[in-house]
C-alpha cells in the first residue's frame, strides 16, 4: 500500500509540475513578443506606419525625413545613416552672423528639425522648420541610454567640430547635470580638427532645456560650444564673445540600446535564442516523447518542460 500510494503521488505530481513549467514558458513567450520586434515585424517610419522607438531608426537604410510616433503623437524627423547611422537629428541652428534670433525649444511629438544643406552664413533663423532643438520632454522620448553627435563650423576659422559621446544622456532628458567627463569620453568622427571637447575645463550644468545649447562644454576664454550662450552669444570652438560670426550648429542622438531581435525564431522550431537570464526559445518545447520534468527549462533540446506535445 505505501508503494502504490507514493507510485500515485508522483504520477499526479509530473503532470502538475509540468503544466506549471509549460505556463511560464509561456509567460516569457508573450511578454518577449509584446516587448521585442524584429526587423521583419518593424514599422516602415512612413506615415501610415510610423516608427514607435526611437532605436529602429537603425533600421534605415537611406538618410531621410521619417515619421516617429512615441506615445505623444506622430511626428517627423531626419535619419541620418552615416557615422554608423541611426543618428537622428535633434537639433539645428543656421545662424548668420551680426544677428542674435531667438532659439526654439522643441517639445515632445513636435517635428524635429528638417536637415539643412545650406553653406555657411545662410540665415535660416526664420525658417521654422529647420530651425529649433529638443527640449527635455522630447529627449525623454529616447528610451535607454543616448548616444550623442555634435556638428560645428564657424567664419571665424577653419576648425571643424565632429565628434560622438555617451556623455550627457541623463542630463538631456531631464535638464538636470553636466557634461563633465566629456573632455576624455567621446569619438572623433570625420572631419573633426576642434579643439574641443578635448580642450574642455569647464561647462554649464542644471539648464533644463538649454541643456545642448548654453555653454554644455568650453574651454574659458579660448573655446566654446554656445547656441546663443548667455542670450547673446553663437560660438563655434572660439571666443568671439558674441554673435558676430556666421555659426552652424547641429545635434544628432540615437539610441544606444536596440530593440532589436534580428535572430528571433518566428515558430519554435528554428534555433534557440537567448532572451532572459539565460532562457532561452527554440528548437522544441519538447525533444522526447516522455514526460519527465526538469527545473531546467531553458530550450535546448532536451525534455525540459515535461509537457508532450
Amino acid at each position: 500500500m505505501i508503494t502504490r500510494s507514493s507510485s500515485r503521488r508522483t504520477f499526479i505530481a509530473k503532470p502538475r509540475q509540468a503544466l506549471l513549467a509549460f505556463l511560464s514558458k509561456l509567460a516569457i513567450l508573450i511578454f518577449v513578443s509584446l516587448l521585442w520586434v524584429s526587423p521583419a515585424d518593424a514599422q516602415t517610419g512612413t506615415s501610415v506606419d510610423p516608427f514607435t522607438h526611437t532605436s529602429q531608426a537603425a533600421y534605415v537604410t537611406t538618410s531621410g525625413r521619417y515619421t516617429f510616433n512615441l506615445g505623444n503623437g506622430a511626428f517627423q524627423a531626419d535619419v541620418d545613416v552615416a557615422e554608423g547611422g541611426a543618428w537622428i537629428l535633434i537639433g539645428q541652428y543656421f545662424h548668420k552672423g551680426g544677428t542674435n534670433p531667438n532659439l526654439t525649444v522643441l517639445a515632445a511629438g513636435a517635428d524635429f528639425p528638417v536637415r539643412s544643406t545650406a553653406p555657411l552664413g545662410t540665415d535660416e533663423g526664420a525658417i521654422t522648420a529647420k530651425w529649433g532643438h529638443a527640449g527635455n520632454a522630447a529627449m525623454a522620448q529616447f528610451t535607454g541610454d543616448v548616444e550623442l553627435r555634435f556638428y560645428g563650423v564657424t567664419s571665424g576659422h577653419g576648425r571643424i567640430i565632429h565628434f560622438k559621446t555617451p556623455e550627457g544622456s541623463d542630463y538631456v532628458k531631464t535638464g538636470v547635470g553636466n557634461f563633465a567627463a566629456i573632455k576624455t569620453n567621446f569619438t572623433a568622427l570625420s572631419g573633426h580638427t576642434s579643439l574641443l571637447p578635448a580642450s574642455r575645463n569647464n561647462g554649464f550644468s542644471n539648464k533644463g532645456n538649454s541643456a545642448l545649447t548654453n555653454f554644455p562644454f568650453y574651454r574659458g576664454g579660448a573655446d566654446h560650444w554656445g547656441i546663443k550662450g548667455n542670450n547673446s552669444r553663437w560660438e563655434v570652438d572660439d571666443y568671439p564673445n558674441n554673435g558676430s560670426r556666421d555659426t552652424q550648429h547641429q545635434i544628432w542622438a540615437r539610441t544606444t540600446s536596440l530593440v532589436d531581435n534580428s535572430d528571433t525564431p518566428s515558430n519554435y522550431h528554428q534555433a534557440a535564442h537567448s532572451i532572459l537570464g539565460g532562457t532561452q526559445i527554440g528548437v522544441a518545447v519538447d525533444a522526447d516523447s516522455g514526460s519527465i520534468a526538469s527545473a531546467n527549462a531553458n530550450g535546448d533540446g532536451a525534455d525540459d518542460d515535461g509537457v508532450t506535445l
